[in-house]
Parts: structure tokens; C-alpha cells; sequence
């Protein structure tokens, strides 16, 4: 074989090698950009599902109206399946709004005081689109009975677990707590919160 033969065939042979090592690299880059627009696309619909009180009362006048909200917000990039919600008090569940508000010391005439009362259920697997809320409880009444309301709220044991459409679950235990990512959302269904007695 002479020189020029096997300088050729050593040439051909570095480029079916550079030829192979671009075609693995073109694959690597195709995967890791593919896992990358994955990753986009999964926390470009992540939600972040939050319970909370809004509380507007008179601080000169216990007797003026003052106004106590349950919400739960959706702060994140995308929409949340509810899945379920639960409330506690003392360990033992609540399932119904007339229940939960029967745990708030009423004095005197304080129910005749009430101005007016709304509270929806939390339907399982209901969706909450991003940026958007669901007052599941609101009243309105004199201030020193809106502030003994929410003072009690605090006393509530309340959860709530909410899924991604990646089947991604996350769980907020206690008002304006911060969510915390689970494996899955499953609840006895007989301590799911209910919402309106039938």
C-alpha cells in the first residue's frame, strides 16, 4: 500500500469518526433540549394554590360592619385541580360551613347582628385557573363579631391539596402556608369538606 493510500484511508477514517461523534452530540443536544422544553412546559403550568382570610372590621366602632372572607388563591403559573380540602378543630373534622361556624363564640345578640352570610362548597377536582380566587366563605356583621371570627379561624386546622394537569400534587396545611409538594392528594372521603349541609 502506498504512502498517499494510507494517508487517504487514515484521512477517511478521522472523518467517518467526526462523523459519528457530530451525530452523538446532535442526539445529546436534541435530548437535552427536549428535556428542557419538558421542564418549561411542566413548571409553565405549576400551580400554587394558597388559603387564606381577608378581614375588614371599624377599629373605632365595634358596633359599625366589618367583613370576614375564607379565599383560596391561586398564585402560581398555572390552573390547580382541587382536589380536596379539610377542615380540623381539635382533631376532629368538619364538614359542613353551619358546623365550622358554630365554633365561633357568639354573645348575646350576635346572630340577630349578622348582616349577611355566603359560603360555597370546595367541589373535588374543580379548577382554579392561575391568578384566579374562590371565596368559599364570606360574612358581614358588627366589628367586634368579625374580629372574634377571625380570631377563631386561627384555632382551624385547614388543608387543602391541589394537582398540576402533570398530576404534579401540592399541599397547603394552615392559612397563607406555603405549599408543599406530595406524591398524590388522597383524603378519606368522610372527613372531605362538604360545604353546604343537604
Amino acid at each position: 500500500m502506498s504512502l498517499a493510500s494510507a494517508a487517504k484511508k487514515h484521512f477517511e477514517l478521522i472523518i467517518s469518526f467526526v462523523a459519528v461523534a457530530m451525530a452523538i452530540a446532535a442526539v445529546v443536544v436534541a435530548f437535552y433540549e427536549t428535556s428542557l422544553m419538558r421542564e418549561q412546559a411542566r413548571l409553565g403550568v405549576k400551580p400554587s394554590v394558597w388559603l387564606e382570610t381577608n378581614s375588614r372590621t371599624n377599629n373605632q366602632e365595634d358596633e359599625n360592619g366589618g367583613e370576614f372572607e375564607l379565599i383560596i388563591d391561586n398564585r402560581g403559573l398555572g390552573p390547580a385541580s382541587l382536589e380536596y380540602f379539610t377542615i380540623q378543630f381539635e382533631g376532629k373534622y368538619i364538614r359542613f360551613w353551619q358546623e365550622w361556624l358554630s365554633h365561633v363564640p357568639l354573645e348575646g345578640d350576635d346572630e340577630k347582628s349578622i348582616t349577611g352570610i355566603s359560603y360555597t362548597s370546595v367541589p373535588r377536582k374543580y379548577v382554579l385557573p392561575n391568578g384566579d380566587e374562590l371565596e368559599v366563605f364570606s360574612i358581614r356583621a358588627p366589628s367586634d363579631l368579625i374580629r372574634r371570627i377571625s380570631s377563631a379561624s386561627e384555632r382551624y386546622e385547614f388543608t387543602i391539596c391541589a394537582c398540576s394537569f402533570y398530576n404534579e400534587c401540592w399541599i397547603s396545611q394552615g392559612l397563607n402556608a406555603v405549599p408543599q409538594a406530595i406524591s398524590e392528594c388522597k383524603v378519606d372521603p368522610s372527613t372531605q369538606f362538604q360545604g353546604n349541609r343537604e
